[in-house]
């Protein structure tokens, strides 16, 4: 992956749904998404999904099919890698990847993750771009996707889903935040072509699963327990070497709603209470980086530490993508059925 800063052998510091009816919107008041500085608060929480299932993921590409394609492979990969750092603007300096502040009461972060991860990658491939329109992504997830029994694109407290937000930015694309400005109520002025045709400057390629199947079987045995959280964490763990961020579904507890510069250790799955989209954007041995847009005040300056137990427990839906730019005059011979990957990857555990 050219210009990705890759840090071998030094760790990173840890310390430093469907509103059919009243009677269930009822049920799910609003959500404050910012953490609270009261943490009894947290007493009056109730299960919110901003975020929710996606549908036919039996049916995605899969992590098999990203080692057939040599997007995924056998190598080593380094100890440690961090994507944090500030993006080139093209012109001798840098400009920083700044954390979004999510509105109160919103279920937009499936725009700001699916943004998030088409400016990263447009960034490091040398297309320096602004800010993107989280608020085109979120609105026009909720417009395609299958979940809903009545229109929610102008409702704050509708969610969608990952694939259909990656199905956004794959079919359509992402537009500058001055066209359709994500902090503003105003509509964009121009055409639906010129929209359009703005939008498909900048639109993914393709979208991999990187779920490990349920059950995982291997060479005829079920792989269960630590042997499938250390082989789930490396795939993530290679996607990101190999690739770039991955985009994640967090299942929220109250560890990672009060998230602080510390490293997140122990699940709570009887404290989940909301479905959260979010980016993957680096890893060490203990776990992984993960980038959220609840604010600068949040986890370390926007950033959360999920050891690699709690990122296994915690994480329910894991996508990567490729760009246009990786197959243009670079296409990919298949690679060899001597083994599958994750026969290659669990003779590393």
């Amino acid at each position: 992956m050219k210009n990705q800063k890759k840090t071998k052998g030094k760790s990173i510091s840890w310390t430093d749904s469907n509103f059919q009816d009243t009677e269930q919107s009822e049920r799910y008041p609003q959500e404050k998404v910012r953490p609270q500085k009261n943490e009894n608060e947290w007493d009056s929480r109730k299960i919110t999904v901003p975020i929710e299932d996606s549908e036919n993921r039996q049916k995605d590409w899969n992590i098999e099919s990203a080692y057939y394609s040599q997007y995924l492979t056998s190598d080593t990969h380094p100890e440690s890698i961090d994507l944090r750092e500030e993006f080139p603007d093209g012109i001798g300096g840098y400009k920083p990847w700044k954390i979004h502040q999510q509105k109160e009461g919103s279920f937009s972060c499936i725009g700001y993750a699916t943004t998030d991860l088409v400016h990263w990658y447009l960034n490091r491939r040398g297309f320096p771009t602004t800010k993107l329109s989280a608020r085109f992504n979120w609105m026009a997830a909720k417009e395609i996707d299958s979940l809903t029994a009545r229109p929610t694109t102008f409702i704050e407290q509708a969610g969608s889903t990952l694939k259909a937000g990656l199905d956004v930015c794959r079919k359509y694309g992402c537009v500058d935040d001055v066209l359709l400005p994500t902090d503003e109520d105003s509509s964009f002025p121009g055409t639906t072509q010129q929209f359009y045709s703005q939008a498909s400057k900048y639109r993914i390629h393709a979208y991999y699963s990187l779920m490990l199947p349920s059950p995982t079987v291997v060479s005829g045995v079920v792989v269960n327990g630590e042997d499938k959280e250390r082989l789930q964490v490396l795939v993530w763990k290679k996607w990101i070497a190999e690739n770039g961020p991955l985009l994640v579904r967090v299942n929220v507890d109250k560890t990672f709603y009060n998230a602080k510069n510390e490293l997140l250790e122990d699940y709570q799955e009887n404290e989940s209470f909301q479905k959260h989209a979010a980016l993957l954007v680096g890893y060490d041995e203990q776990g992984f980086i993960l980038r959220n847009s609840w604010g600068i005040l949040w986890g370390k300056e926007g950033y959360a530490y999920l050891s690699n137990k709690y990122a296994f427990q915690a994480l329910d839906e894991a996508y990567g993508v490729v760009m246009p730019s990786n197959e243009v005059g670079n296409p990919r011979a298949p690679q060899s059925h001597e083994k599958s990957l994750l026969e290659w990857l669990l003779s590393f555990i």
